[in-house]
């Protein structure tokens, strides 16, 4: 399952869209656009402080290959 969403900056302007999947009880894969996979990152890492939670940035050994038009 995935939901198409955004991450919001402080000042409520957003930062990007982003896909959201679930792929445990506890555990969520975050797509952003590739130009911005590290300013996400930065932004969730930053949100995560101090929570029971870790950020793994997959982006240097993950790809994603998506076919659009007719």
């Amino acid at each position: 399952r995935a939901q198409y969403s955004m991450i919001c900056a402080p000042d409520g302007g957003i930062i990007d869209d982003l896909i959201v999947y679930r792929t445990g009880p506890e555990q969520w894969l975050v797509v952003p656009n590739a130009s911005n996979a590290a300013t996400v990152a930065a932004s969730i890492a930053e949100r995560l402080a101090g929570f029971d939670a870790t950020l793994t940035d997959a982006t240097l050994t993950t790809s994603l290959v998506a076919i659009q038009g007719p």
